[in-house]
């Protein structure tokens, strides 16, 4: 009894405190993703109370749709309210809906601040790509140039729709990642709802997701072919399911409409409507538009660098196939359409910026294979994570010896304890 006393004693203090202190240590990266978030909504909104300007023609546009779905509302025909036709999709206008609601203010200050939704899924989800692919640096590096990607940073203060969905871009990726070429039945599941989620934000979704589903599907599709396993297959067939179940109401309801207006928007390569057909050699100028307009020089550079790094260093793009078929694929599908806005591009930026931090990565010795390699934080903070482990489990043992010392005592116990 007092060995087991003197051993007690010995035990620190921070002993008692060590679970308390690893479940704060796990959920840091939430804390610093929800200031993000709150900071830039914050300065997103004082910017529009500050904004004496009238909206251009777009957002105006948007404007008046939320607003029209919000009068157009009722309670005993829901389904009218799931299948107006406005020309775009509604789930950015219900959003907006519900804050219009819940603040009984329909200023455009509050529109603006309904994009803090969209702005949470693309921080998380960037987070949650960056620290699958490579580790929480990597993530929270990628979240931070991203939110202040230049273009990102102006379209957050708008309301527009190429923001939001950048957001359900890169939520769907990171569920697609996850998925493992439809493997994993949750988070195939999970991607079937956020492509529902990004057809009804707008119908250029599928141009920024559909090289890295072909290939996921096609993992699928081996895998039953080779090894006659098709769970993989039922996984994908249930994600169609899940996004037709999303999204289906509304496209079913105005396939006339859709089918009118698409085959216009996705014509020929040339700025305007009426332009004189281009190649599509030409139309390779629309790279341009990462310099000039959605990145400058520098960031576009160092994401330049770190795609170059990939193909230089073995092993690492296939880690990252999945980002950089969504960048190949976005840029492909959309130097063919007729549109050339840059801010149609917008999508695919979270991509790029996990293949830019691998190379900031590799440069500090962050490498998990190496690691005595590295800064010294670096060391430090691995060395705080084991004196972590080592506490939890010192007190772990403090409370089995006192949960043992409460117990009834047995007989023959005193007669020992006196020999």
């Amino acid at each position: 009894m007092r060995t087991e006393l003197a051993s007690e004693a010995t035990i620190p203090d921070d002993a008692q405190r060590a679970p308390t202190l690893a479940l704060l240590e796990r959920a840091r990266p939430t804390w610093i993703l929800g200031a993000i978030v709150v900071v830039v909504t914050a300065v997103d909104v004082l910017w529009r109370t500050r904004e004496r300007r009238p909206p251009h023609g777009d957002m105006a546009f948007h404007l008046t749709s939320s607003l029209v779905y919000l009068r157009n509302f009722s309670v005993t025909d829901p389904l009218q309210f799931a299948e107006r036709y406005l020309y775009y999709p509604p789930l950015v206008y219900w959003v907006a809906d519900v804050f219009y609601a819940v603040l009984g203010n329909e200023a455009m200050w509050v529109a603006v601040l309904s994009n803090a939704v969209w702005i949470a899924i693309l921080v998380f989800a960037t987070y949650g790509i960056g620290s699958r692919l490579w580790n929480p640096r990597v993530g929270l590096l990628s979240v931070v140039f991203v939110v202040t990607a230049p273009m990102l940073v102006t379209s957050f203060k708008e309301y527009m729709l190429d923001a939001p969905l950048t957001a359900a871009v890169a939520l769907a990726l990171y569920f697609l990642i996850r998925a493992d070429g439809f493997f994993n039945r949750r988070y195939s599941l999970l991607f079937g709802l956020a492509c529902g989620c990004g057809l009804l934000v707008k119908w250029t979704f599928p141009l920024v997701l559909w090289l890295p589903s072909v290939h996921a599907t096609a993992m699928a599709l081996s895998e039953a072919r080779l090894k006659r396993r098709f769970h993989g297959l039922v996984n994908l067939a249930g994600a169609a399911v899940v996004a037709f179940a999303v999204a289906g109401t509304w496209y079913a309801r105005n396939l006339n409409d859709l089918a009118t207006l698409l085959p216009a928007y996705f014509g020929q390569e040339g700025v305007p409507a009426d332009a004189e057909h281009v190649t599509s050699l030409t139309s390779i100028v629309y790279l341009w538009n990462l310099v000039n307009d959605q990145l400058y020089v520098i960031p576009f550079l160092f994401v330049l660098a770190g795609i170059v790094f990939l193909f230089v260093k073995r092993g690492l793009a296939a880690r990252n196939l999945f980002p950089i078929l969504t960048v190949v694929g976005t840029y492909v599908a959309f130097t063919l359409l007729r549109h050339k806005d840059p801010r149609f591009t917008l999508p695919m930026l979270p991509a790029p910026r996990s293949d830019r931090h691998e190379l900031a990565r590799v440069r500090v010795g962050a490498r998990a294979e190496h690691p005595g390699i590295g800064p010294r934080r670096l060391r430090r903070n691995r060395v705080r994570r084991d004196q972590l482990r080592h506490l939890a489990a010192a007190a772990r043992h403090a409370r089995r010896s006192r949960r043992l010392r409460e117990l009834p005592p047995r007989e023959g116990d005193d007669l020992r304890a006196d020999r």
